[in-house]
């Protein structure tokens, strides 16, 4: 019986984890990036939310659209019965779904991603 070879087609474990933890620190700073994005995204979403909703209420809008036949209806879906707080709240979400595909994006998961 000739003896086993010693060099090849061996299942190395050690090599193995040290071939995963090498691709999870590669990873790290991905992950650092895409949560630095979420963060600052939704930091600007509240500070545009707050500004659209301030402008809205200048010019009078929940006053102009909450009287009226109309006025209930609106004031009945808005938050807190003002609609210059309903259409702030929808940009914001329409924004923070921008920086959550962009964060997505700075994972570089290309099952994702692609």
């Amino acid at each position: 019986m000739p003896p086993a070879p010693s060099g090849g087609g061996g299942f190395d474990i050690l090599q193995s984890l040290q071939n995963a933890f090498t691709t999870l620190l590669n990873y790290v700073p991905n992950v650092i990036g895409a949560l630095l994005v979420l963060v600052i995204g939704y930091i600007i979403a509240r500070l545009i939310r707050a500004g659209i909703s301030k402008l809205l209420r200048k010019v009078r809008v929940d006053e102009k659209l909450t009287h009226g036949k109309g006025g209930e209806y609106v004031a009945r879906f808005s938050p807190q019965g003002k609609p210059s707080q309903l259409v702030g709240l929808v940009v914001q979400y329409v924004l923070m779904v921008f920086v959550i595909v962009s964060a997505v994006g700075t994972l570089n998961i290309p099952a994702v991603t692609g």
